[in-house]
């Protein structure tokens, strides 16, 4: 009895494809591949292909801004030797070391990352450039 893969969605073809004997079954094989290629045309979000999101103007112009503020914050925290929390707290160096240096850390991290975007993000063109 021959399976009906017309029938299977295309998790199930792919999960079946990598599951087969090649050499056993090459016809069930080529009939697998057929009916991805099939659920590929009819239905083009399942094809792999990854398109990284693009940045405008305005994008670029707040990720600037907010990396800016993180790099500035974590910045006087670490020259002030203290950082503001939650409810009005501050955190101190002498205090709490270790979680004042995670906390500096992870803002100047962040901004790092989010000024990187702003300056060599991929670019959204105008239609017809």
């Amino acid at each position: 009895m021959q399976p009906n893969y017309s029938d299977y969605s295309l998790s199930e073809l792919q999960e079946a494809l990598s599951s087969i004997d090649k050499d056993a079954f090459p016809s069930r094989v080529s009939e697998i591949e057929t009916e991805i290629e099939k659920r590929k045309v009819a239905n083009p979000k399942f094809l792999h292909s990854v398109q990284q999101k693009k940045l405008g103007i305005g994008g670029r112009i707040f990720l600037f801004a907010m990396s800016l503020l993180l790099l500035f914050y974590g910045i006087d925290a670490l020259f002030d030797s203290e950082i503001a929390i939650k409810n009005n707290r501050t955190l101190t160096l002498e205090g709490n070391a270790f979680l004042f240096y995670c906390l500096v850390i992870l803002n100047v991290g962040i901004g790092l990352f989010l000024l990187y975007l702003s300056l060599f993000g991929k670019e959204k063109r105008q239609h017809g450039t």
